[in-house]
């Protein structure tokens, strides 16, 4: 056993000094030691300093500024992450620019900005929402590509050569509607799908499909709402693009009674695509935006006096012009008169609207008379309002796709949501009366299985509202048109019983 020769101190009797050194990035020649005791009774360090200090330098990531940079209090950070999930920065600002000391309060609106985009980031990485490689459209599409299996709304993402990528997204609700809202047999009564391009949503453009839901109502003006169907994302508008989106639709849409009506504004790759693809489908314009462009060229390109210009414009479009005519015999003759008056006022736009506007009007003539969805001043106004929806819910700011595919998911949920609170006459909207049959007391509908509300959800589904022309069996199986005169006499007022055949 080892024995010291000198008695040695114990350990509570000995204190380590410790050292630490630093030097100053910006200054090499500045430097920094401190010294303390360990344990030490108090807990004091002696800090000594060699030159002088030049002074707070910029970030060294800074690019564009040259103002000196200095950490700020974690405190401060904290507590913008804390109100960052319910308080939008710039109200974050000014409740922490109000705190006493400057070591409370952020540097700039910049700074919670960005603390509060790399917090939200964070979390979303957590939870598996977000790649962690980064936030190109390269790493969300590969985000995509590895939750396309499991996520129920994404169904196919597409890239050919020299292409964006392109994402279709729908659910099955979708197309079911789809299927029984706008490509449903005679007896039931139908609705323009309508497509429309919109922008500044995030990295690619969002084109989304909407129709009007006819199975219910808003109690408030009696109106079918309007739903969001099948979307597109992609950053190429060409017919190849439109018609890959289309065949998806298609696909699932294969044991539908007829095509749909496809409404949309002059956008020809979108028409020629749609056209290919749904060849007994029939298209409409937007006479809106015709109208509209016609003001426009009339105004820019030939120059004609207003007075002109709105003759012109109120023949094609006003009442009794030649796209309200009511048959082909009407339609050509309001023509013929328009192509006078045009070649007499404004010859130069003779060529114009011979050549692109005509086919156009034929179009929405020949669709108004074969569709009874269709009607001469329909506009794709629903289609805008969706678009509207969509900026509403990203807060105007744009998204990345992944994020901006959830936003919209959550949309297509939110109205799927209130199809199923209507059946309870709860929420926005209400059973259309031919379907006021499928319609459950809330504290039934509670006391269902998941399995009961399921299959009573799909039949519901599938339920057509009937035009009012049509008549059905008692069993569902067949529709037969009603006469309008119901076996009366013309001119017949009195009952059918007070009403006898006289004798000769």
């Amino acid at each position: 056993m080892f024995v010291p020769a000198d008695q040695q101190p114990s350990e509570e009797d000995i204190l380590k000094v410790h050292r630490m050194y630093n030097i100053l990035k910006t200054d090499e020649n500045y430097k920094r030691r401190a010294t303390w005791l360990e344990p030490a009774p108090t807990p004091i360090a002696c800090v000594e300093y060699i030159r002088h200090y030049p002074g707070a330098a910029p970030h060294g990531n800074a690019k564009t500024t040259r103002e000196p940079y200095t950490r700020t209090d974690a405190s401060v950070l904290n507590a913008i992450k804390k109100a960052s999930n319910t308080i939008k920065p710039r109200e974050i600002y000014k409740q922490l620019q109000r705190k006493p000391t400057e070591d409370e309060r952020p540097k700039n609106l910049r700074q919670v900005q960005n603390t509060k985009y790399h917090t939200h980031k964070r979390r979303r990485v957590e939870e598996g929402k977000q790649h962690q490689g980064g936030n190109n459209l390269g790493d969300n599409i590969n985000q995509l590509h590895n939750a396309i299996h499991d996520h129920p709304f994404i169904r196919e993402i597409f890239h050919r050569k020299q292409h964006v990528p392109g994402i279709v997204l729908f659910t099955t609700q979708q197309i079911r509607d789809i299927r029984r809202f706008c490509c449903s047999s005679p007896p039931g009564e139908g609705t323009v799908l309508g497509v429309d391009k919109t922008f500044n949503l995030g990295q690619l453009h969002v084109t989304p499909t909407v129709f009007k839901h006819l199975g219910i109502v808003r109690p408030t003006t009696n109106r079918h709402p309007i739903f969001i169907g099948p979307t597109l994302i992609h950053g190429n508008s060409d017919r190849k693009t439109y018609s890959t989106f289309f065949n998806f639709i298609k696909q699932e849409l294969e044991d539908a009674p007829k095509d749909p009506v496809i409404g949309s504004d002059e956008e020809m790759a979108i028409r020629i695509a749609a056209k290919s693809v749904f060849p007994t489908g029939s298209l409409i314009s937007c006479s809106r935006h015709l109208k509209s462009n016609m003001i426009s060229y009339l105004r820019d390109k030939v120059g004609v006096a207003t007075r002109t210009r709105d003759n012109i414009v109120s023949a094609v479009f006003g009442p009794g012009g030649v796209t309200s005519s009511p048959t082909i015999a009407v339609f050509e003759e309001r023509l013929t008169n328009i192509q006078t008056t045009i070649n007499d006022q404004a010859p130069a736009y003779l060529q114009h609207f011979t050549s692109r506007f005509l086919p156009i009007l034929q179009q929405n003539l020949d669709t108004m008379l074969t569709r009874t969805e269709a009607s001469h001043d329909w506009t794709n106004n629903n289609c805008e309002s969706m678009n509207h929806i969509l900026k509403m819910k990203i807060d105007w700011r744009p998204q990345a796709i992944p994020q901006l595919i959830d936003s919209i998911h959550e949309i297509v949920k939110g109205h799927y949501t209130d199809v199923e609170r209507a059946i309870m006459r709860r929420g926005e909207y209400r059973l259309h009366e031919d379907l006021k049959e499928y319609f459950v007391q809330p504290a039934v509908w509670c006391t269902k299985t998941d399995e009961q509300r399921r299959r009573h959800m799909e039949e519901f589904e599938r339920a057509l509202k009937i035009k009012r022309s049509m008549a059905t069996s008692s069993d569902g199986d067949i529709y037969v048109l009603t006469s309008g005169a119901r076996g009366k006499k013309i001119g017949q007022k009195k009952r059918v019983k007070a009403s006898r055949t006289g004798r000769l």
